[in-house]
């Protein structure tokens, strides 16, 4: 009798074990640009611009960034009017906010930029400070 119940559970043990050979493995999630886990939707953040807080919308597909608004109502529009246009097709195309602080001629508000960017970036689940590059 005790025979049979360590072949049984022998049996079930091999069976168990093939079981788990034979099972396929998800593959791991898609990563972005950043090494996080891809992200879809927007997301915003706020910095401190030269004349206060400037806000960035971030657009995402895939972890890439497709658009980008921002709200610089409270910066002078002499400086800032130009500054959407010049920066965004950077910004797209290097899916990046690494971009120079003269860039457009209004360093204070393109550091208000990036540190909206960033803060909208960080939002993002498995984003680190390490993981941006601006």
């Amino acid at each position: 009798m005790r025979k049979k119940y360590t072949v049984a559970a022998i049996a079930v043990l091999v069976c168990l074990i093939l079981a788990a050979c034979i099972v396929e493995l998800e593959p791991p999630p898609p990563r972005g640009p950043w090494g996080q886990p891809v992200h879809n939707g927007v997301v915003y953040g706020q910095g401190l611009g030269y004349g206060g807080q400037v806000r960035v919308d971030i657009e995402l597909t895939n972890g890439i960034i497709v658009d980008v608004v921002f709200d610089l109502r409270t910066e002078t529009p002499m400086f800032t009017r130009r500054l959407p246009n010049a920066l965004l097709p950077f910004i797209l195309q290097a899916n990046s906010f690494d971009f120079p602080d003269a860039m457009a001629g209004a360093t204070l508000t393109n550091r208000g930029i990036k540190a909206a960017a960033r803060q909208a970036l960080l939002k993002i689940p498995g984003v680190t400070d390490a993981d941006l590059d601006f």
